[in-house]
């Protein structure tokens, strides 16, 4: 019985037709199969309640713990893994294939630990008042999502978010056509309400519908978030403003040490030594290590902070404990910069808070893509609605998280290049920033420098991220591979460069490597030849 009789019609085990699968049911049944490993639904609105504000700021309160999951240990963490899109997305052959896949490896092969969600917004409000009445939402979302993704979908609106988040002050940073409640600048309102809709999951995947992975999810997410869990506090926010090259910086202990000196050296920086020789400020603030809550300066700005994480001891007495083992609240694929002094065009668009003095603290990672905890989203939600406090869509989850001292962590994953750089001038390129950050200067990588990150593997317009997709699929690109590269060789090349490659060697090999973005793959594919309208001939012509 060889494999291929999976496509010979009528076999024992033929092909199955995905399109009349129900994955909202699939996800369910999963769940309920193995529901003994997670909390009772019932359990967690109680210790939802309990956790309430009053009682989190009791005497029984134990700060320094605050961020460890209060899930019972014979219970696993359950997640959502909420993938962004909206009404009129063109869902291809690649797309649905994709999303296949993602429920499989994720909700079905992890038993239950993880649900697929989509997020979809409705871009014409006037046209299709989806809440009217629950008659005409579900139209819209059969309108919009193939059958079998109908059941996972939840749709949402400009006009809802400025119903939940109203009299937020817009500063209209990129215009009056952009505004903040919109999926541009206020994509994570939409996050935050949907988490608050949703206490049966400690744990939120922001993802995009046009990110794409070489390796197994459930590999994937398990293993980032076992290693974020790991991570001591201690100069974590250091090395998260930091591309760890490890060519570069040698191991991650060096790599930590390194970055420790380089934050303690930046206080006797040649500028600062002069200017205070000769009694005059700097121009840069000193930079000190992030140990604990770092809060706006005016306490007007600070919100439910009484139940904050607070360190157990000095920064200088942690021998790198603290955090260690503690889950993350906040992790991202992209450093987390401080955009203070960078040319970032949205480093100042925020809102709600007193710039007297100058601006917050704030920090920010490129591409919205994390995990966020309960805590973080909650802490979003209230902090929107109730002081009308927000920031752009990829800085706001960071500096909520920066005010109230909860555990972010960015980390450091495989990203290719498309062309041979020179380590040593790459580090100094993408870590140009204040003290060898990334932030913090005019020299950031994040700004106008930032077409330095587009022959990447992952960015927000990085362009080798596609074409590296489509060669691995099999596809052709810019005249380069197919499949009759693939198959023959062509001895009349030297070798040399993608250009020259002979080919003849099968499909691509490539391992386990995020991709962004990924958008428009055609594949070619078996079926019925589509239907042509031949014109009739008009004997009257």
């Amino acid at each position: 019985m060889g494999s291929s009789n999976v496509w010979n019609t009528g076999s024992e085990i033929n092909q199955v037709d995905f399109r009349n699968v129900n994955w909202n049911e699939a996800q369910r049944r999963c769940f309920n199969l193995n529901k003994a490993r997670f909390e009772p639904i019932d359990s967690i609105h109680e210790r939802t309640r309990y956790s309430s504000k009053s009682n989190r700021a009791s005497d029984h309160y134990d700060s320094t713990k605050a961020n460890i999951s209060s899930i019972p240990k014979k219970y696993l963490p359950r997640s959502a893994v909420v993938i962004r899109v909206w009404d009129d997305f063109n869902y291809g052959l690649e797309d649905i294939l994709h999303l296949r896949a993602m429920i499989s490896e994720l909700s079905l092969g992890s038993a239950g630990e993880y649900d697929v969600h989509l997020l979809v917004q409705v871009k014409d409000e006037s046209k299709y008042p989806i809440w009217a009445d629950e008659e005409s939402y579900q139209r819209h979302v059969n309108e919009s999502v193939p059958e079998e993704f109908r059941g996972i979908t939840t749709l949402w609106s400009v006009t809802q978010m400025l119903m939940l988040y109203q009299g937020i002050h817009d500063t209209f940073a990129r215009g009056p056509d952009l505004p903040i409640h919109g999926p541009y600048r206020g994509l994570q309102m939409a996050m935050q309400h949907f988490a608050h809709t949703h206490p049966e999951y400690e744990y939120f995947w922001h993802w995009e519908i046009d990110i794409r992975y070489t390796g197994h999810y459930y590999n994937l997410f398990s293993q980032v978030e076992s290693w974020a869990q790991k991570q001591s506090r201690k100069g974590l926010w250091e090395r998260n403003n930091r591309f760890y090259i490890p060519t570069t910086h040698g191991s991650w202990d060096d790599f930590k040490h390194l970055v420790r000196v380089q934050t303690e050296m930046s206080s006797s920086d040649p500028e600062r030594l002069a200017t205070s020789l000769l009694g005059l400020k700097a121009k840069t603030k000193t930079e000190k290590p992030i140990w604990g809550p770092e809060r706006p300066e005016h306490e007007e700005d600070w919100f439910e902070v009484e139940n904050d994480p607070v360190p157990p001891r000095s920064y200088d007495n942690d021998r790198y404990e603290w955090g260690v083992g503690e889950p993350a609240d906040l992790i991202t694929f992209n450093p987390l910069f401080d955009p203070e002094e960078t040319t970032w065009l949205l480093a100042n668009d925020f809102t709600g808070f007193n710039t007297s003095t100058g601006s917050p603290p704030r920090r920010a990672a490129i591409i919205t893509t994390s995990r966020m905890s309960k805590r973080l989203l909650e802490s979003m939600h209230r902090e929107t609605a109730f002081k009308k406090h927000h920031a752009f869509s990829e800085m706001w989850a960071p500096t909520v998280a920066l005010h109230h001292g909860y555990k972010a962590v960015y980390v450091p994953h495989p990203t290719f290049v498309d062309r041979k750089w020179p380590v040593a001038y790459f580090s100094a390129v993408t870590n140009a920033g204040k003290s060898g950050a990334t932030g913090g200067a005019r020299t950031s990588i994040f700004g106008a420098r930032e077409h330095n990150l587009m022959g990447l593997t992952w960015y927000y317009n990085a362009g080798f991220a596609p074409n590296l997709w489509r060669r691995w699929l099999g596809l052709r690109v810019n005249n380069d591979g197919g499949e009759q590269f693939e198959l023959t060789a062509d001895e009349s090349k030297d070798g040399e460069g993608v250009g020259g490659m002979r080919g003849g060697e099968g499909r691509m090999c490539l391992p386990p490597m995020l991709l962004h973005p990924v958008k428009d793959i055609v594949l070619p594919s078996e079926g019925p030849a589509p239907k042509e309208n031949l014109p009739t001939s008009d004997p009257s012509a």
